[in-house]
């Protein structure tokens, strides 16, 4: 049997016997995960600081009279744009496919108790009904 001639609620030769929700949570009350995005997220800022830098000093290196074109300042470096420490940017908790804050999404850890190969089903024969003959 093939998983297109299966069930709905079989898996080739077995079924879900029972589904249960094990833990349900909140992402912004999973104080693990909620760090755990933040840091991922300053992560990747400090490589892409790093790789702009990278680019940067590759094209100076491969044209160094090009490095103050224009009179601007070599040494110039913009400040940083001023953030509340306390608070966290709210991109920290943007997925990074769907670009949407995740900290209402509800996480769900689901456990399905699967039987395999079942043993067949066997059906006993029903045993004949007595006829009652007719006087």
């Amino acid at each position: 049997m093939n998983n297109a001639d299966a069930a709905p609620n079989s898996i080739g030769r077995g079924a879900v016997k029972k589904a249960v929700i094990a833990n349900k949570i909140k992402v912004r009350d999973d104080t693990t995960r909620m760090s755990k995005m933040l840091s991922d997220y300053q992560t990747k800022l400090a490589r892409d600081q790093a790789a702009a830098a990278a680019a940067a000093t590759a094209a100076a290196a491969a044209n160094p009279n090009a490095a103050n074109a224009g009179g601007m300042n070599p040494n110039f470096s913009p400040s940083p744009v001023s953030i509340n420490p306390n608070q966290p940017p709210e991109q920290a908790y943007h997925d990074p496919v769907l670009d949407e804050d995740v900290r209402d999404d509800t996480e769900c850890t689901v456990v399905f108790a699967i039987v395999l190969d079942p043993p067949a089903l066997v059906t006993t024969p029903a045993a004949p009904k007595p006829v009652a003959l007719a006087k």
